[in-house]
């Protein structure tokens, strides 16, 4: 009995060693001691294994909420949970855990997020640290809604100023991302912008807004549809002809519509013989002249004006 004792003093001795070192883990040397232990409780104790992080995977990007989850391990009493942010110049929590599952929600500031996951197994704490990088919040534009088709020759922009964006520039033009034929300019501390003057051809408006957070630019796009005038003609001459009055609603008003009815057919004879629609006209920012061309090379001119909600017909011949 004596020899069994004296062997399993031995290989315990050794295989924790071997494992504190495996696992980067170290004790202190001083005042070292030896228990006598049955070969079963060796068993035990080289099962034992700290708690560690199994997702999100470390260096992960977080966007806003850092969701973790956590195995138990084995052996462990009980696991701290610490979480530091802003590159590890706050702390945001230190809380026991019991579930294998925790959620803090975090700035999108493009900083780091350190996490440390302390498990205490007899009498000491063994501790695994990760590191996440937080996404980071830039400006974007919140209205129009991307892709929009944009029903007037003004275009009020209303954007997200993001967090920690110290300056920030906008772009808009007809020429592709950073294009500026329409307006370019700082837009420091301001989160929205009304540009007149748009075109009505229904060509593509594209915005450009640059954020600067942390020291380093960033870019987010965003493309609109502009207003086409001779399709809002072209519209209204086929609902005319096919006498849909609610589709007229939506183009010109009832006024217009009832003028237009006293004369009825003579305007589907001019109607009836338009070929193409030739050009479009620009006045003012708030009227446009469609030129429709007629199988006799003759034009037909149609005013539009805009009301503040849509385009209205003032005239057609």
């Amino acid at each position: 009995m004596r020899v069994l004792v004296f062997v399993g003093l031995i290989f315990y001795s050794i295989v924790t060693s071997t494992l504190l070192h495996a696992n980067n883990y170290t004790l202190s040397n001083k005042n070292e001691y030896y228990v006598p232990i049955m070969m079963d409780d060796i068993t035990i104790m080289m099962a034992l294994n700290p708690a560690e992080l199994i997702s999100p995977q470390n260096g992960s990007q977080i966007n806003g909420t850092l969701t973790m989850k956590f195995s138990k391990g084995s052996g462990v009493e009980k696991r701290l949970l610490k979480v530091y942010y802003a590159n590890h110049t706050r702390q945001a929590l230190s809380t026991w855990i019991t579930s294998d599952s925790y959620s803090v929600a975090l700035p999108k500031d493009g900083k780091y997020i350190d996490v440390e996951l302390r498990s205490y197994i007899a009498d000491k704490y063994f501790i695994k640290k990760y590191r996440f990088k937080q996404a980071v919040d830039i400006s974007y534009v919140i209205s129009p809604v991307q892709g929009s088709v944009l029903s007037s020759s003004i275009l009020v922009l209303q954007w997200h100023k993001g967090v920690n964006a110290t300056e920030q520039y906008l772009y808009v033009g007809t020429g592709g991302y950073g294009s500026a034929n329409i307006y370019s300019g700082w837009v420091n501390g301001k989160t929205s912008k009304t540009l007149y003057g748009l075109p009505r051809n229904g060509e593509y408006i594209y915005i450009t807004l640059l954020s600067k957070i942390n020291g380093k630019w960033h870019y987010s796009y965003f493309k609109y549809r502009a207003t086409d005038v001779k399709q809002i003609a072209q519209n209204f001459v086929a609902a005319y002809l096919t006498n849909n009055t609610s589709k007229m609603r939506t183009i010109t008003t009832q006024r217009e519509i009832d003028k237009l009815k006293t004369k009825d057919s003579t305007v589907k004879t001019y109607l009836r013989r338009i070929v193409r629609y030739s050009k479009l006209l620009y006045f003012h920012d708030y009227q446009a002249l469609v030129v429709a061309t007629m199988n006799d090379g003759k034009e037909l001119n149609f005013y539009f004006s805009w009301d503040g909600n849509r385009w209205v017909l003032d005239s057609v011949i």
